[in-house]
């Protein structure tokens, strides 16, 4: 019997574990163990819900081929015991996960007790490229290979037991913190095809002019960013989808499906390089951190006073996504001109972001706020923000109701506006120009007192962070 052990590969498309499984055995469990996250700290109700859309999904796709989806609880090495124990021997087939201790016991489990186990290497993903340069080759060759055929048919086997035999909700009850969210993206492979040919069809046009701007973007990009994250759909397909696209489409549009191809490399080079460069020797920054928790709450719940930073952070809420400039500003803010804890901020964020991806996360807001050395801290003016990249005020006036009706004239500083006590809106927590000043003197004062060859270390260990520090690649 071969157990196919699911976890961020939602999908019966390009997935090689469950044809393989499929393939050479008369029965197979397709698995999906929900851990305990006792430990996981990030994860929240939004996550929760958006894997439970796509595990059902899943089960609804099983059951066409004549298979299901089992659900059990509990930690890797206690459903594998109860497995060999009830069931006798098995294989067991699953894509390897980026940084992952679970990968790692699952095997010398199945080891020790002498039993077959395949990891395969998810789309993308490739085995312990020599340099970077070699992984673009290899990436670029490994989106051309033909996609894994959905097996014609799973056979499960008649009883199973009752362990496995969890409803899916019910095997994701875990008490979590955050909210779930009504007005986001659902889960599943059905919903991500769906979304990854709309963006093919109705929103490519503007991909590129678009892209950094808050809400034009939300209309113009691809939106995938969570379907990748949780697996509903390879990175391959949406490669070669991409391809196939740009067979019959215009030069303009071919230059928009290029950046688009572009921006899945980044995304799977960023993930295959998180391991090894996570273990390179990082210089923590010294500056000076004065963690306000009034401030804090102020940025979380998006009652700053400011209006870029306020619709940004409550879009966030609402939404699960925000673009990727809208993401570094609310991150420099919070990190770089309040000069909070940005380990704090950071896991706030992680809670809010539909498509977070645990991997990268932590190292990318550490690199933002300095902590990868001096070179990289980022302060972003949130106000001049806003006058570039929402210059109308649209995206404000679309989450803060407070300033629907100020006039474009005062919607980045409404503070300035006449009647602004009138309005209902907070004033602002910082004075955001003296509040930069203040940060840069720090900076400047950090670059002084560092050793030379402290400086060499924090410019090493921040190489290329610059591409890297991005949330979502839609």
């Amino acid at each position: 019997m071969n157990i196919v052990w699911f976890r961020k590969d939602l999908r019966i498309h390009d997935h090689r574990p469950l044809a393989e499984a499929c393939a050479s055995a008369e029965e197979v469990i397709p698995l999906y163990i929900a851990e305990p996250l006792s430990s996981r700290k990030e994860v929240s109700k939004r996550h929760i819900q958006f894997a439970a859309e796509g595990l059902e999904q899943l089960d609804e796709s099983l059951r066409d081929l004549g298979g299901r989806l089992f659900a059990a609880q509990g930690t890797i090495i206690d459903i594998l015991e109860d497995l060999l124990n009830t069931h006798g021997e098995f294989s067991l087939f699953f894509h390897r996960e980026y940084d992952s201790e679970t990968d790692r016991l699952a095997a010398e489990w199945m080891e020790s007790k002498g039993l077959p186990f395949y990891p395969f290497h998810p789309p993308g993903q490739l085995e312990r490229p020599k340099s970077k340069g070699a992984f673009r080759k290899l990436w670029q060759e490994s989106m051309l290979e033909e996609l894994t055929s959905p097996p014609a048919a799973v056979r499960v086997p008649d009883k199973v037991p009752d362990f496995l035999n969890l409803s899916i909700q019910k095997a994701l009850s875990m008490k979590v913190k955050g909210d779930a969210i009504r007005f986001g993206q659902n889960g599943g492979e059905k919903r991500g095809i769906e979304t990854l040919e709309f963006f093919l069809g109705d929103q490519l046009a503007n991909y590129e002019k678009n892209y950094e701007k808050p809400l034009a973007s939300s209309f113009s990009s691809s939106r995938l960013s969570p379907y990748l994250a949780y697996g509903n759909i390879s990175i391959r397909m949406a490669y070669q989808e991409a391809a196939k696209k740009a067979e019959e489409c215009t030069e303009a549009e071919k230059e928009q499906l290029s950046l688009f191809q572009s921006k899945l490399l980044d995304r799977c080079e960023t993930l295959q390089w998180y391991e090894s460069e996570s273990q390179a020797e990082v210089i923590e920054n010294k500056l000076v951190r004065t963690h306000d928790e009034n401030h804090f709450e102020a940025w979380r719940t998006g009652n700053t006073g400011i209006p870029s930073i306020d619709a940004s952070m409550r879009c966030l809420h609402k939404t699960g996504w925000l673009n990727y400039s809208s993401r570094r500003m609310l991150a420099s803010f919070a990190c770089n001109i309040l000069l909070l804890d940005w380990e704090k901020a950071a896991r706030e964020l992680a809670l809010l972001f539909l498509d977070h991806e645990p991997a990268v996360h932590i190292k990318q807001m550490g690199i933002l706020a300095g902590a990868g050395g001096s070179k990289t801290v980022k302060i972003i003016d949130p106000v001049k923000w806003g006058k570039d990249l929402d210059n109308d005020g649209s995206f404000i006036r679309r989450y803060v109701p407070e300033l629907k009706d100020v006039d474009v004239a005062y919607i980045h500083e409404p503070w300035l506006y006449p009647g602004f006590f009138q309005l209902g809106y907070p004033a602002p927590i910082c004075d955001v120009r003296k509040a930069i000043k203040q940060a840069k003197r720090q900076i400047a004062a950090q670059k002084k007192d560092q050793k030379p060859k402290d400086i060499q270390k924090s410019k090493t260990a921040a190489q290329g962070s610059e591409e890297q520090l991005t949330w979502d690649f839609d």
